[in-house]
């Protein structure tokens, strides 16, 4: 049996961060919730995640801030993270990439896209990332509101 793997998901609106948990937990991932930067940085001292999931506008510290906190310490530069954000200018994703950002998802997204972006990083659990987002892929879900 394999270990499974730990996914941070920083969201400030619980709405949307209880969707991705219930559909990262579905797909056989251990998930750890932040409801800002402060809170991400935090739960990754206590609970070191193979990949974090990160909005950018967020209360007390946003996730450009942690992104940055997280790539310039050592023991948590080599984690990947995927910026999820409804902002669509090219001046914060480039921002973010540039950060260290291994991706970026553009809200609202649907459950497919989410699970398309989980299997670039690691190899999907039990039956496989393609299974269970095809099923919640056909209700067309989607994850993600409008940023203030």
């Amino acid at each position: 049996m394999h270990e499974k793997k730990q996914i941070l998901v920083a969201e400030d609106f619980e709405d949307c961060r209880l969707l991705m948990t219930l559909y990262l937990r579905q797909l056989g991932y251990a998930v750890t919730e932040a409801g800002n930067g402060e809170e991400a940085l935090e739960r990754v001292k206590f609970n070191r995640p193979d990949l974090i999931l990160m909005d950018i506008s967020m209360p007390r510290m946003n996730g450009l801030e942690a992104l940055s906190v997280l790539k310039g310490n050592p023991d948590t530069r080599d984690i990947p993270i995927v910026i999820m954000t409804a902002h669509v200018q090219r001046s914060q994703t480039n921002d973010a990439l540039r950060a260290g950002a291994v991706d970026v998802i553009f809200k609202p997204f649907n459950l497919l896209q989410l699970g398309n972006a989980l299997g670039r990083y690691f190899l999907p659990p039990e039956e496989g990332i393609g299974f269970a987002a095809k099923q919640v892929h056909n209700k067309e879900l989607s994850i993600g509101f409008h940023e203030r």
